[in-house]
């Protein structure tokens, strides 16, 4: 065994470019733009979501049990990062999100409502894609305030 060749700052940089392209394809394509078939694009298939209801595990789920219904209940829904960094293949967003209650949420009738609410992601990806992510926000109490 040798010694390992040292790292390239070109690949690092390179990878980290890829990785923030994903991030913002997450935000921008999926969650702003409603392109849900981009989801394949973003996450790995096993991909896992840890979020205060449990958690979801691949494409499938990840679109049919969370972000398909939030975009239901909340069709103009807008995602702004308001910070991004990272180390390794983490990463840590603070986000903001805002939107009308102008549809089913869950079994729960549009109200017409405004939503504001904040969170933190935390995101761990694998070369370009995101394999897990770890999500708390005010979402569901703001939510419940309507």
């Amino acid at each position: 065994m040798g010694i390992p060749a040292p790292v390239q700052k070109e690949n690092i940089m390179s990878d980290r470019s890829r990785q923030i392209d994903t991030l913002n394809t997450l935000i921008d394509e999926v969650w702003n733009t409603r392109r849900l078939e981009v989801i394949e694009d973003v996450f790995m298939a096993d991909a896992i979501l840890h979020i205060a209801g449990g958690k979801h595990v691949g494409h499938d789920e990840i679109r049919e049990r969370y972000i398909k219904p939030f975009l239901t209940g909340f069709p103009d829904l807008k995602i702004e990062v308001l910070d991004l960094f990272g180390e390794d293949d983490r990463y840590a967003m603070r986000m903001r999100g805002t939107g009308t209650h102008d549809g089913d949420y869950f079994g729960t009738p549009a109200t017409g409502k405004h939503l504001d609410y904040s969170g933190i992601v935390v995101l761990r990806m694998q070369g370009d894609k995101v394999a897990e992510v770890w999500g708390h926000s005010n979402a569901a109490l703001k939510i419940a305030e309507f």
